[in-house]
């Protein structure tokens, strides 16, 4: 679209020059406050880094004012995957060549005394052992074999990392227990005195079977040609797994008495 323009009209002055003229004069105040607000925003970004850096010196300071923190040493590995390392306040700077000959094995730990087969019964009981500080206990009956203690530790929710199996050497079968991980922290023990394994040295049978706990006392084949009628008593006495003498108990017998009652005193 075309524009008409009549410049200073007829009075001859050029009034488009003028207005632009005009518009620059005024143009001048608005530059002088974008230049004031220029300076006040480096200003602004000025403090703001200088604020950054009081926090920063005044973190560095808290931490100079704690003898222990001042005195601090850091390690580093060059290979944290093989080697980490820690320093305490009293290191001395230095650089260390570390040489690893041999990676740690994992805990392995192999029961003594085996069983002539792995049907064998183990005894009513619990079988505790420990593994990474963590202590497990597994309960047995008088029908659990070597085998069923394997499966029952392998398949425990509460097993703490090992894995059971059975090594047959010296005509036996051997429980053996293997940690699945590797380092000083992850060992394995089995402390005897908090085992309890319930086992006769000969199994209990009533008519040439394996006695069960249900199984009532005067049933049983190792009375011979005397059998219990009840009436009788079993004096319990020796000493617990400290090797304290324990208060001796007397145990009657009645045609209802189950080894179940006896192994419970």
């Amino acid at each position: 679209m075309s524009t008409l323009r009549f410049p200073g009209l007829s009075t001859g002055i050029d009034t488009s020059a003028l207005i632009s003229q005009l518009m620059a004069a005024q143009r001048r105040t608005l530059n002088m406050y974008e230049e004031r607000k220029s300076v006040w925003d480096e200003k602004k970004d000025a403090l703001s880094t200088l604020e950054t850096k009081l926090d920063t010196l005044r973190s560095s300071v808290r931490v100079l004012s704690d003898a222990d923190e001042l005195r601090a040493f850091s390690a580093a590995s060059s290979d944290t995957d093989i080697l980490t390392a820690e320093a305490s306040y009293n290191a001395f700077e230095g650089n260390h060549t570390v040489v690893i000959n041999q990676l740690a094995n994992a805990e392995r730990w192999v029961h003594a005394a085996g069983k002539e087969y792995a049907e064998d019964y183990v005894g009513a009981g619990t079988f505790i052992y420990s593994y990474n500080h963590q202590e497990t206990s597994i309960t047995t009956t008088a029908t659990t074999t070597l085998e069923d203690l394997v499966g029952s530790i392998n398949n425990d929710a509460n097993n703490p990392g090992v894995t059971a199996s059975l090594l047959y050497y010296n005509d036996a079968y051997h429980l053996v227990l293997n940690g699945n991980d590797a380092g000083t922290d992850y060992k394995i023990s089995v402390n005897a005195s908090s085992t309890e394994i319930w086992q006769a040295d000969t199994a209990f049978t009533v008519s040439s079977d394996n006695a069960t706990l249900s199984s009532k006392i005067t049933d049983l084949d190792q009375f011979g040609s005397g059998p219990l009628e009840g009436g009788e008593v079993i004096e319990i006495t020796g000493t617990d797994h400290n090797g304290n003498a324990i208060t001796q108990v007397n145990l009657s017998i009645t045609s209802n008495t189950k080894l179940s009652h006896l192994i419970s005193e």
